[in-house]
């Protein structure tokens, strides 16, 4: 098991779909959420999710090139979907060249600079069609949708 950022107990801290403003038991929970993403089994995240009652979920992989892989977590309850991608991880060394590589790009507002990975592209077209199917299937009743890019911690 990998050595988690935070913790979520969903009877102390509920979630709060529909809220429209920041909610801290929210963030708790889309953070903890992340953080299933880097469990190396799908056992591992079924015993959180039971706890969590998210009650379905499914783990997406693809390799794209050698040192390019991607992993997705969808998960979902009666209320919410959250879609969490792996970033990469320091201590791993396949991770290095993905690293390495980024851009500069000016941000929407033409004052804002930011660093991005364009391998992210890459790796999100392999495990898109994957990733529709996903959502497609958990989506029920319109309930929101939360994505989460890599470990908070890391991100």
């Amino acid at each position: 098991m990998s050595q988690r950022d935070c913790y979520y107990d969903r009877e102390k801290k509920p979630c709060n779909p529909p809220s429209t403003g920041f909610a801290p038991n929210n963030a708790l929970c889309i953070a903890s959420a992340s953080n299933l993403v880097y469990e190396e089994y799908d056992s591992m995240r079924a015993a959180d999710l039971i706890k969590w009652e998210f009650d379905q979920f499914e783990t997406i992989s693809a390799s794209k090139k050698r040192f390019i892989d991607t992993q997705a977590f969808v998960r979902a309850d009666s209320h919410i979907l959250i879609i969490t991608f792996c970033g990469t991880e320091p201590v791993d060394l396949k991770d290095w060249p993905t690293d390495a590589q980024f851009d500069l790009i000016v941000g929407p507002r033409k004052m804002l600079r930011i660093w991005y990975a364009p391998v992210f592209y890459e790796v999100l077209d392999a495990v898109w069609l994957q990733l529709e199917a996903s959502i497609t299937e958990l989506r029920t009743h319109h309930k929101p949708v939360i994505k989460q890019s890599g470990s908070p911690a890391k991100a």
